[in-house]
């Protein structure tokens, strides 16, 4: 928009050399001005994004670490399943209790972990048994 004001001041008869000269200068000077506004901002929200980032990852990696001492530590079996009934983590006393390695159940179905709560789950937390 700033070269085409610039065109037409240019090419009209209104305006001698020097006042084409000096709105040259000023339409330079502002268009710079824009610039450098834009560019700070630009940088700024670039800065603002990546400190929101870095936090985020640090209490990510603090809760992560958290999870695992408590699943680690703990006598009771933690497992976490997902939406359609798939087992995708079990700690270590998990293993012992249900007799598997995270590796053989991790992938299969909650009822094959506990095939009671088809029948004893109440109607709002039974999960459809996985395809045979």
């Amino acid at each position: 928009m700033l070269a085409i004001g610039f065109f037409l001041v240019r090419n009209s008869n209104l305006f001698s050399n020097s006042d084409i000269n000096q709105s040259s200068f000023l339409a330079i000077s502002i268009a710079i001005c824009f610039s450098a506004v834009w560019f700070y901002f630009v940088l700024l929200r670039e800065a603002s994004a990546k400190k929101i980032l870095e936090d985020h990852t640090r209490e990510l990696a603090i809760s992560a670490s958290r999870l695992d001492a408590i699943s680690s530590t703990t006598t009771d079996a933690i497992f976490t399943v997902n939406s359609d009934g798939t087992i995708t983590s079990l700690n270590l006393a998990g293993e012992s209790i249900f007799g598997y390695q995270d590796q053989e159940i991790i992938g299969r179905h909650i009822t094959e972990l506990l095939p009671h709560c088809i029948l004893d789950c109440p109607s709002s937390y039974k999960l459809e048994q996985s395809p045979a």
